[in-house]
């Protein structure tokens, strides 16, 4: 019958104390709340990053890369013409900016919709464009989106929107949205290669060439683009590389964030101790009356479980809201580095 009275006067201790037993909960709550916040948006971050470049590739298998200036267009006539390749797609990829007063970073993906079909991208071939296919491919103010993010950015068929690409004001008119119920198409908008290129001011350039190949065809590729500033890769390649660039990134973020939780153990530790000295006197009789120190050992620390606990709980809705906020400065970052994508 000691346990329960010895955690009963634990209990009425902490009650009587309510600031030190709130300070200590309040730091295990905020370094709960920082490690949840960044470990929320560096997945977030990282898994933007991964559905972005798989939704973009398409069921490539393979993709013909060059350097930081992409690859002459020329590269995708030879692949055609001579060496007959039907599944091949040329694909030309820009940073842009929403204008005022979002500034949201989107990616304006170049594409040549005659040539998306064994792609099955999300947007961009003509199962999926419909009664706007001519429209996209006659003008070179016609973009698409998916129907997610229209409704995020507030447009709809045949209305304006103005993008900032290679720092000049584009005004872009809404030709078609297309449905996409799992958002793949998230910051992406689509226009028709030569628009593209006209708006990224990037003519007769393209980003890579997008390829589905059997294992027969890749030396004959391999061949063609020796005589090219090109290289064929796989297509998972380049999205590993770009998730593997920002890794030290994400990991330096979860190295910071785990500061807090040190921060935390030190005001739990100073307040179990403030909580030891003000019982000294208690903690004398109980021992005079024959309690051991491992009894009283015990009930210090349920008290800390208990706080522990309690500041847990707490810390874990904080981290979630937290993370809202903490995501942006992320993808800010990685934008600016790395790779300029949205996530949620």
């Amino acid at each position: 019958m000691m346990l329960p009275v010895l955690y009963r006067m634990g209990f009425s201790d902490l009650r009587r104390h309510p600031v030190q037993t709130v300070l200590a909960m309040v730091g295990v709550a905020i370094a709960v709340a920082v490690v949840v916040a960044v470990d929320l948006a560096n997945h977030s971050a990282r898994e933007a990053m991964r559905l972005s470049l798989e939704s973009v590739a398409g069921r490539a298998t393979h993709q013909v890369v060059g350097g930081p200036n992409g690859i002459d267009e020329q590269i995708y006539t030879e692949l055609r013409t001579t060496l007959g390749l039907q599944q091949a797609a040329p694909v030309l990829e820009g940073g842009v900016l929403l204008s005022e007063p979002e500034r949201r970073s989107l990616t304006l993906l170049g594409l040549d919709a005659f040539a998306e079909g064994p792609f099955q991208r999300p947007i961009g071939s003509g199962d999926t464009l419909g009664d706007a296919f001519n429209a996209l491919l006659l003008r070179d103010d016609a973009v698409a989106l998916g129907q997610v993010e229209a409704d995020r950015l507030g447009v709809a068929v045949g209305e304006s929107i103005t993008i900032l690409a290679s720092g000049q004001p584009q005004t872009v008119e809404v030709v078609a949205v297309v449905a996409d119920p799992d958002d793949q198409a998230r910051g992406l908008i689509v226009a028709d290669m030569a628009a593209a290129q006209h708006v990224l001011q990037r003519a007769g350039r393209l980003s890579r060439i997008d390829l589905i190949l059997t294992p027969d065809q890749v030396d004959s590729v391999e061949a063609l683009l020796a005589q090219h500033a090109a290289r064929l890769v796989l297509a998972g390649a380049s999205a590993n590389a770009v998730v593997e660039m920002s890794r030290a990134f994400h990991t330096n973020l979860t190295a910071l964030s785990l500061l807090a939780v040190v921060v935390g153990a030190f005001l739990v530790f100073n307040t179990l101790a403030f909580i030891a000295v003000r019982r000294r006197a208690t903690i004398g009789v109980l021992r005079a009356i024959g309690v051991t120190r491992q009894q009283i050992l015990r009930q210090v620390l349920v008290d800390a479980l208990l706080m522990g606990a309690v500041g847990t709980l707490l810390g874990l809705g904080l981290g979630y809201l937290l993370a809202h906020g903490l995501v942006g400065l992320v993808l800010q970052t990685v934008g600016d580095l790395y790779f300029a994508q949205t996530a949620g």
